[in-house]
């Protein structure tokens, strides 16, 4: 992933905006910090549409662990937001996204 600063955002806005539109993802940093992602829509959409697949998933996941008497393979030391990472971690689905 491409890194760029705010102010060569700033300085570069249209070709940025071009790139962009052409698929390419691109991190921009504030004070040397990360700031945000710039990212194509269609990627976004996906993204998006997918998080909520997974969460539909992991929540289902966890109702039918607890109605059955089998024991969870879920680390009860993790917090809700690690488990869900880690579901979408190992979803091939995902994996695609991300390396795009």
């Amino acid at each position: 992933m491409k890194t760029v600063t705010a102010r060569e955002l700033r300085e570069n806005l249209d070709e940025i905006v071009q790139r962009v539109r052409g698929g390419e993802t691109i991190r921009v940093t504030y004070r040397s910090k990360p700031a945000f992602i710039l990212q194509p829509e269609k990627l976004s959409e996906s993204i998006v549409r997918g998080s909520e697949e997974a969460m539909k998933q992991f929540l289902n996941e966890t109702i039918q662990l607890s109605k059955s008497k089998k024991r969870s393979s879920l680390n009860p030391k993790a917090n809700i937001k690690e488990l869900y990472h880690g579901m979408l971690d190992n979803d091939l689905k995902y994996q695609n996204l991300s390396n795009k």
